[in-house]
């Protein structure tokens, strides 16, 4: 790049900080980024926060056994030990004060977006690459990423990612970096199957501008994988399967396919539009139709022919400059000149493809080509941001006319878009408040999410707030009739005393389950509805169970949880407890004291010991 292309496209920025100097691009995006996101310092646990952090036993002591084996972190399709140890650490430390949470992740949102800062001003003059990582940081779509504890696994891959990255732009590395990069990706793919999508990026950096030593770099990163498959599958036994309550993992292949169109819309428009910012988003596609298919489909289609018509642009320009012979010029210095157009020529069209494919593969790797566990979120979009920007960067620097009668026109257009992004992040970093005033702002931009509906439901009655949670669960019932749904209003019912509602309301839940069986329970973790070593069912037997004793149907009590519940939970120690107390309903105290020695047996709490010395002592129970 020339010192003329610099200075016309370093104008904008020079006018509002002169100079533009690496160090002070860092200080600026670190206030900035304390302006935009200081809510988050003050919101509370949300969400999967609660199961995974909260209520996890798992995290209550220290054990790498255990954090790299088999646990809530890895299960189902996902392997990833370091949130696991990050999450644990952090639990030990401050416990469940969120704030030391949310510090931590912001602050690591930061140093993600300052290694961008300064991976961008490899391609891009210092003023573009500050306006695009700016962008990065203050963009609406990035507020999960920042704003949900759960989701700090966005920074936790992207940094030990970015810095490799950096690591592996050098001409030539020697052993020690070599090392130290595939340390740090190691540690990626550990932390999120994405960090795999740097492996690539390093291979396809080196490869496009001619590095040395690119075989032996695919070597060393290509040992990796075995390293991550002993971990995951012999030390985590964790394999691969799919959630099976989830809409979009229910669909075979070909149905997914059919989703890709409007998952690629979804996330640009919320890129360039980003009003309507909503979590838990599990629709499907049920009927093709004009607009969910067709009009997605000839967005989507138009975006990458516009892509290939850049690529082919660039490149043809940078053929027609290396086919000017440099005899033409008079002398050395317009020779030289010449050279350098031709190289910079050259490092568009190559920096071009590296973005284009770093999108790609980032979006690639969201379309349901591999079902998730939900079809959309706002945070996957943390790594694929990174390409679409980078491509904007491109367009920037080469097709923006930098004149300078264009000057006070691009300088307010590039303010007022990060002023627009930066107020709209400010006000949804409020939304993550709390669950209640989260799930409420979601349901209104979502309310056919039954889901979201019912954890809402869920979150309103363990806060007694009794109506709007028979309002809501009956609600998320009527779009997707389902256990969680009829377990919400049975303890609706149960608390306001209507046992009768509340009995129909559980054996309703116990009959959904025998007609459509969940045969894996660890699907339910991350519910936030009952702790995550549970599952619906139980909780069903032991409410109904109490609903029983409390309505005066003790025989029905027992009947229910000698015929039922003890022979799926044997061990559950709430419904011998509650078998006791139904045996002594009906003056069986032999019975009712084998009970509850049961019950105290696997569960030595106060409770039992009360019910256990006083039936032993023959006193009467209240």
């Amino acid at each position: 790049m020339t010192s003329n292309e610099q200075h016309e496209q370093d104008f904008f920025f020079k006018s509002l900080f002169v100079p533009l100097t690496t160090f002070k691009a860092i200080h600026i995006i670190v206030i900035v980024g304390f302006i935009v996101f200081g809510n988050v310092l003050f919101n509370g646990f949300v969400w999967d926060d609660i199961p995974f952090i909260i209520q996890n036993s798992e995290m209550r002591s220290f054990d790498l056994t255990k954090l790299f084996g088999t646990s809530i972190f890895n299960s189902g399709s996902f392997y990833r030990p370091i949130p696991a140890v990050y999450f644990t650490s952090l639990y030990s430390f401050f416990g469940e004060q969120a704030f030391f949470y949310h510090a931590l992740q912001l602050t690591l949102h930061l140093i993600c977006t300052s290694l961008l800062f300064l991976f961008f001003c490899r391609f891009f003059t210092n003023g573009i690459s500050f306006f695009l990582a700016l962008l990065f940081l203050v963009h609406p779509i990035n507020v999960e990423s920042v704003a949900f504890i759960g989701a700090t696994q966005s920074q936790l891959y992207f940094l030990p990612g970015i810095s490799a990255l950096l690591l592996a732009g050098k001409q030539n590395l020697s052993r020690n970096r070599l090392l130290l990069i595939s340390i740090m990706l190691l540690v990626c793919v550990l932390t999120k199957e994405t960090g795999f999508l740097f492996i690539l990026l390093i291979i396809a950096y080196r490869y496009l501008f001619q590095l040395n030593k690119l075989k032996q770099v695919f070597l060393s990163l290509a040992t990796i994988v075995p390293i991550y498959l002993i971990f995951r599958i012999l030390i985590g036994g964790v394999t691969y399967s799919t959630t099976e309550f989830v809409p979009i993992a229910t669909l075979s292949f070909w149905e997914r396919i059919l989703h890709i169109p409007a998952i690629i819309v979804y996330y640009l428009k919320t890129f360039v539009f980003p009003f309507q910012l909503v979590i838990w988003q599990q629709w499907i596609i049920k009927t093709v139709t004009l607009e969910n298919f067709f009009i997605p489909l000839l967005i989507s289609s138009l975006l990458f022919l516009f892509f290939l018509w850049m690529a082919k642009v660039l490149y043809k320009k940078a053929a027609q400059q290396s086919a000017i012979p440099l005899e033409q010029f008079k002398d050395e210095i317009e020779r030289d000149k010449h050279r350098v157009k031709v190289n910079n020529a050259w490092r568009k069209a190559k920096s071009f493809l590296f973005f284009l494919f770093w999108f790609v593969i980032g979006v690639g790797l969201i379309l349901q080509l591999v079902p998730l566990d939900m079809t959309v979120a706002d945070r996957w979009f943390y790594f694929p941001i990174v390409g679409l920007l980078g491509l904007i960067g491109i367009g920037l620097q080469s097709f923006w006319p930098f004149k300078e009668q264009n000057k006070k026109l691009f300088i307010t257009v590039l303010v007022l878009i990060l002023c627009l992004f930066s107020i709209r992040t400010f006000i949804r970093t409020m939304d993550w408040k709390d669950m209640i005033t989260l799930y409420k702002h979601d349901v209104m931009g979502r309310s056919d999410n039954p889901r979201l509906i019912n954890n809402l439901a869920s979150r309103l009655y363990f806060e007694g707030q009794l109506d709007e949670a028979q309002y809501y669960a009956k609600q998320s019932h009527s779009l997707s009739p389902s256990m969680g749904s009829l377990r919400i209003l049975g303890m609706v019912y149960q608390t306001k005393k209507q046992y009768n509602d509340a009995i129909v309301a559980y054996t309703s839940a116990i009959a959904l389950y025998n007609s459509k069986p969940i045969t894996n329970l660890e699907q339910l973790k991350g519910s936030g509805l009952v702790k995550p070593e549970d599952g619906y069912l139980r909780e069903v037997y032991v409410s109904l169970a109490n609903t029983y004793i409390l309505a005066e149907r003790p025989h029905d009590a027992i009947k229910l949880i000698n015929e039922n519940g003890l022979k799926k939970f044997s061990s559950e120690p709430r419904l011998y407890y509650y078998l006791a107390y139904a045996e002594y309903k009906i003056n069986d105290h032999k019975k009712a004291f084998e009970a509850i020695t049961k019950s105290y047996q696997l569960d030595p709490n106060k409770n039992t010991e009360y019910i256990y010395v006083r039936l032993k002592n023959n006193l009467p129970l209240d």
